[in-house]
């Protein structure tokens, strides 16, 4: 039986927006403790398997992490059965059951992350941290209920010169202006006008020679320019030649036979010279790399860092054949760097996985937030083709044709959750599979708050048909087409309707969504 609702309280008025706190409790819980979503399911399930995966260890972290998700969780189901007039001590129950329910199903799909460590833990702290939001609840429900609402009326009135339709109006174009602003300063996040001019060029290892890459490199050519995919399809087809980049080559090696230097065709960089030993062995696929028989040059590669810099894109077209399918480290097969943390660019193998760090404003020295991966290039020993360009907006990786094509963006979404929410961004590595889910998160980052102001406009006053109009053309569609046009430049000109439609889908479902969940009708007194 549904509490009449007599009186006009902040316990009332809690209540009233208690299942939209909870539902969007729930969303947070599983958003954070599930992503990045790559679920990978084993073909033998075992109990065995679960069971390992569910002995993990617990970070201090993981824990501060759960008292912050699960306390509004109780706090909120609280409030919704005490609406419901449930006895306390059967609401304490509630909530208990309810937060050992949702943990128990987070846990187990998190045993099917590859990246996420579930453990028996996070069980108990998850349940203990949603008992302390319902114990919160009922330990201030009385004040609630003795407190007015003349003081949310209080603090309207304080706010309410903010609350005329000029202001909000006022409100939305700054928030469009701003976050326009910011996304065109994203821009300059992923140029690479932080390349370092002092390191090297290494081929199989690091200069501190502690990531080694076993296996064959035939060629290395490297340009300042993106390969266009006609470009790309003859450096495929022609692996000997760096021809199809000619008029934008900066280095071409050839590492077909064994010599005690390597010069640059291109007549640009410095020689390559052998680590430590020089390699004895040699077939058609190139020479053997390995432990100690890395190749490096003596000088930095100066002039490649000054030409890419200028151009903020660049072509690597190589053919690779790894000889060991599990060496990880990341081992490295080409990088320009100067030792464990600080590089321009790394070509790497982890496990069967492609790794690529590339260095800008938004990744850092390493190169490392985020890093892309590519899943399963080394899953069998065979010679691979590579062709992997970057344009200042995207990463292209051609793998052996054309048509097998891997496109990550990497500008405005990836730059903006990694500038911002590195930590989150950390779970979720820049592959093919997180483009969706980064486009997403972006959008949706944006265009939720224009939703929430259009909803207290909508809420606050009505009109004719003239301002409906007028709020759905200045409101929705103009920043709408203002953000994705700052996209759009992002993108080197690539407008996307897709996006468009999205974005005006957000935008609808919070208004509607938000409206149906608090009954916010009509005008405010």
């Amino acid at each position: 039986m549904i509490r009449k609702q007599s009186k006009n309280n902040l316990l009332i008025c809690l209540e009233a927006f208690a299942g939209l706190i909870l539902i969007v409790s729930i969303l947070l819980i599983l958003f954070t403790t599930l992503l990045p979503f790559n679920f990978v399911f084993p073909e033998n399930l075992s109990v065995e398997f679960i069971i390992d995966r569910l002995t993990r260890h617990s970070s201090w972290t993981d824990l501060f992490s759960n008292l912050l998700l699960f306390i509004p969780f109780g706090f909120a189901l609280a409030a919704l059965c005490d609406r419901y007039q449930l006895d306390p001590s059967k609401s304490i129950g509630v909530v208990v059951l309810f937060s050992l329910i949702l943990s128990i199903s987070a846990e187990f799909l998190q045993v099917f992350l590859p990246s996420r460590a579930p453990t028996s833990v996070d069980l108990l702290s998850n349940t203990i941290s949603g008992f302390l939001g319902s114990w919160i609840f009922y330990a201030i429900r009385n004040q609630l209920e003795r407190t007015p609402t003349t003081v949310l009326m209080t603090l309207y009135q304080n706010i309410k010169p903010l609350l005329y339709f000029r202001s909000l109006m006022l409100i939305l174009v700054g928030y469009v202006v701003i976050i326009s602003c910011f996304l065109w300063h994203l821009q300059t996040a992923t140029q690479l006008n932080n390349w370092e001019e002092s390191f090297p060029l290494i081929i199989s290892n690091e200069l501190t020679e502690n990531r080694a890459w076993e296996g064959q490199v035939s060629q290395v050519c490297i340009a300042n320019t993106a390969a266009s995919k006609a470009q790309a399809s003859l450096l495929l087809s022609d692996i000997q030649s760096c021809d199809p980049l000619a008029d934008s080559l900066i280095a071409n090696y050839n590492l077909q036979t064994i010599q005690t230097t390597y010069r640059d065709r291109s007549g640009n960089l410095p020689n390559l010279e052998w680590i430590e030993t020089p390699s004895a062995q040699v077939n058609e696929k190139g020479v053997f790399l390995g432990k100690n028989q890395g190749l490096k040059t003596l000088e930095p590669v100066n002039f490649l860092t000054d030409k890419i810099q200028q151009t903020s894109a660049f072509t690597v077209s190589t053919q690779v054949t790894t000889s060991n399918l599990t060496q990880d480290g990341p081992a490295r097969i080409l990088t320009i760097s100067k030792d464990l943390m600080s590089r321009n660019l790394t070509i790497a193998q982890s496990g069967s996985d492609l790794r690529v760090r590339l260095r800008n404003p938004i990744t850092g020295e390493n190169g490392l937030k985020p890093e892309i991966q590519v899943f399963d290039v080394f899953s069998e020993p065979k010679t691979h083709n590579m062709v992997i360009t970057y344009t200042g907006s995207e990463l292209q990786i051609y793998l052996d044709q054309v048509e097998n094509f891997y496109r990550i963006e990497f500008t405005p979404e990836a730059a903006l959750f990694w500038s911002i929410f590195s930590s989150i961004s950390e779970k979720m590595p820049l592959n093919p599979r997180n483009n969706l889910l980064y486009r997403l998160l972006y959008h949706g980052l944006i265009f939720i708050p224009i939703g929430l102001i259009l909803t207290l406009i909508l809420s606050l006053f009505r009109g004719n048909a003239s301002f409906y109009f007028l709020l759905i053309f200045g409101g929705v569609l103009l920043p709408i087409f203002l953000i994705e046009g700052v996209l759009a430049s992002t993108l080197n000109g690539a407008w996307n309707w897709g996006n468009v439609g999205l974005d005006i889908a957000i935008v609808v479902i919070v208004v509607f969504g938000v409206k149906l969940s608090t009954g916010l009708k009509g005008r405010l007194a």
